[in-house]
């Protein structure tokens, strides 16, 4: 229950006052008799005290229990019938999975959670996502459960105007993510979850490989991040299918972006990249990377092709020469004899349709469909003047990257962790109700009308029985002036 206008229950501080005017005039009053005789009464003086005063007592309870119903119908008491649906959002930054006291900041706020819903009583209670606002799932009695099944990621954050007016909404986050903050500043929020304290945490952002240029090896580049209010110091290991290649200490001043690189064997992916002593969010600590396509493909050369283009074969950093143990996915030749074994083949001195680049009518490159991505370009490569420019090896690098359908000197395989999935510490502090809590609408009743009634009831009964003892007055009055 509650009161729309609670103000008037300050009325009930007059009760005491009326019992001290009660008291005061609740003496009697004197009447004016022709003998004492006609006012005997058999009963004894503690009885006749006894009658009155229970008779004062009635008169000061009616007009107190008037008293007080007019305070509590005049403050409007209101009775909730059915609690209006409550919708709770759940932030889904990573910073959730952060481990404080024992437990994760997402099971602590699911907990409190839990204990919140209980206090509030009955309705229906269902989960959203901030992450993904197509989430929703109506929570059963254990709110625990929940934690495993809600998405996480980089906020999408429905509009605060389209929200439901009919329902009662809260937010679960811990306040470490910029976007969200802003979102429940303007979001019509009546209660506000808000978990987490820490704010030290360091994290690997980015984890890279590309072929060094001249020797079979691959670089490595690993960026790691402190994203705390302190200086950090950790220890960085790169790892191959569990076998340590190459560690170093890391001292990282607060927010700052360390950059390590180092080179490892071209037979090393999959890669990861691991950092120890574990921090509070421990899923940062570590990022792995594995490519589905290889970066080194194996080609074979034909044997007729000139010099200059066996060369430029040779000086591409993403091919080397296949053999019997590592089968060619390309195969390049200057003859009309293809090899049929290759997957990919680029084919010189051999012109058709369609045209992928053509000069008038003369066909000069042509990619033909099928599973063997055929590539065939009327282009002299031989031609010493252009096996003699700077270009040249561009030139068949882009051959080569129209045969496999795919851009081998840009592909940098990658792994990358957002900046703002290492952020931790909260950027905002909420209170637990915000001050523009809107009404939440819901099946209520409004009681003030009872209250009221039955104090109207009291007053005229009061009136009446104070007309009757003026009528009353009167008449003694008049009876005592007649001679």
């Amino acid at each position: 229950m509650s009161f729309l206008a609670p103000g008037w229950l300050a009325g009930l501080a007059l009760l005491p006052v009326l019992w001290w005017l009660h008291r005061l005039t609740s003496r009697g009053r004197s009447v004016y008799v022709s003998s004492l005789l006609l006012w005997a009464d058999p009963r004894p003086a503690g009885a006749q005290r006894a009658t009155a005063q229970r008779r004062a007592d009635l008169v000061f309870l009616r007009r107190a229990l008037a008293l007080a119903c007019l305070s509590l119908g005049l403050a409007a008491p209101d009775l909730a019938l059915e609690r209006a649906p409550l919708v709770v959002w759940v932030d889904g930054a990573a910073s959730l999975d952060a481990i404080e006291h024992g437990e994760r900041r997402i099971d602590a706020g699911l907990r409190e959670l839990a204990r919140r819903a209980s206090a509030r009583g009955g309705g229906d209670v269902t989960i959203r996502s901030l992450s993904d606002p197509s989430f929703s799932v109506s929570a059963g009695p254990s709110f625990a459960a929940l934690a495993g099944r809600l998405p996480r990621g980089v906020p999408h954050l429905p509009e605060p105007a389209r929200l439901d007016p009919a329902a009662e909404h809260w937010v679960l986050t811990d306040g470490a993510t910029a976007d969200v903050n802003a979102w429940i500043e303007r979001a019509p929020l009546s209660q506000i979850i808000a978990v987490g304290e820490s704010t030290e945490n360091v994290g690997v952002t980015v984890l890279a490989v590309r072929p060094a240029l001249g020797r079979a090896a691959l670089d490595v580049e690993i960026r790691v991040r402190n994203a705390g209010h302190g200086r950090a110091e950790r220890s960085v290991r790169l790892e191959s299918r569990g076998a340590r290649l190459w560690s170093e200490s890391l001292r990282l001043e607060p927010d700052s972006t360390l950059t390590l690189r180092t080179t490892v064997g071209m037979t090393a992916l999959p890669l990861s990249a691991q950092l120890t002593p574990a921090d509070a969010l421990t899923d940062d600590d570590r990022l792995d990377l594995a490519t589905s396509e290889p970066l080194i493909v194996p080609v074979t050369v034909d044997a007729r092709c000139s010099q200059p283009l066996r060369a430029a074969i040779a000086a591409h950093p993403r091919l080397v020469a296949a053999s019997a143990s590592i089968p060619a996915q390309l195969s390049v030749e200057c003859s009309e004899t293809p090899d049929p074994t290759a997957p990919a083949r680029l084919q010189i001195h051999r012109v058709g349709v369609p045209m992928a680049i053509a000069a008038g009518d003369q066909a000069l490159v042509v990619r033909r469909g099928g599973p063997d991505r055929r590539v065939d370009t009327a282009l002299d490569l031989d031609d010493p003047v252009i096996a003699a420019s700077d270009e040249y090896p561009l030139l068949v690098a882009a051959l080569v990257d129209a045969a496999l359908g795919r851009a081998l000197l840009e592909e940098i395989p990658a792994a990358h962790r957002a900046r703002e999935a290492i952020n931790v510490a909260p950027l905002a502090r909420f209170p637990e109700h915000p001050a523009s809590a809107p009404r939440v609408a819901a099946t209520r009743r409004e009681l003030g009308a009872y209250p009221l009634a039955l104090a109207l009831l009291l007053i005229a009964l009061d009136a009446t029985f104070a007309l009757r003892s003026l009528v009353r007055g009167i008449r003694y009055y008049r009876g005592a002036q007649q001679p």
